[in-house]
């Protein structure tokens, strides 16, 4: 999706990033947000499975005459496959899915959530490009807030930097040194 945005210097084309939804300039080839290579295609965008490599005269049990209904296993024994972001999404209050590095976990907004690299925080990010206060979210009748508590390298939300309190929708990701928040579980 392209855009074109005012700037004191005249109208400047944009782009959104498939993959994290940060706001470019036209002319980038690597998101600087989450590294995606538009010059290269993806499996995604290509509606491709990825590491799906069966070959196509593979005998499966229902080929020799056996129905797949008697191969199913019961219940107890079987997975529902759901995306994380589904699963994230359940959340019936307000929550920040977190994603970065090792981590991958979804809590509660509740009163407000601070981040930052100092142990006082409710969540702690171990990188020294972290500031010992970074940001703070809180609950804003149907989205929340980010606010930037005096960072030096800014969280950024669609690209751009958030400098005072700025407003969360449903599904919009700030992203904190590398780290992805996405406000899940709104009306």
């Amino acid at each position: 999706m392209e855009a074109t945005i005012s700037d004191e210097g005249g109208p400047t084309k944009t782009k959104v990033c498939p993959r994290c939804g940060e706001e470019l300039f036209a002319d980038m080839n690597v998101c600087y947000g989450c590294l995606y290579d538009f010059t290269h295609a993806h499996a995604e965008d290509m509606g491709e499975l990825f590491g799906l490599d069966e070959p196509d005269d593979l005998d499966l049990p229902w080929d020799a005459g056996m129905p797949p209904m008697d191969l199913e296993l019961s219940a107890d024994e079987t997975m529902p496959l759901c995306s994380e972001l589904s699963l994230a999404c359940r959340a019936t209050v307000p929550s920040l899915w977190i994603r970065g590095g090792d981590m991958d976990v979804t809590i509660p907004l509740g009163e407000g959530v601070s981040v930052g690299r100092m142990p006082t925080n409710d969540v702690v990010l171990h990188s020294g490009s972290v500031s010992r206060r970074h940001v703070v979210f809180e609950p804003d009748g149907e989205g929340a807030t980010v606010a930037d508590q005096g960072a030096t390298n800014p969280a950024m939300l669609h690209g751009r930097p958030v400098a005072g309190p700025t407003s969360l929708s449903q599904g919009e990701t700030v992203c904190v040194c590398g780290t992805m928040f996405t406000l899940v579980g709104c009306k």
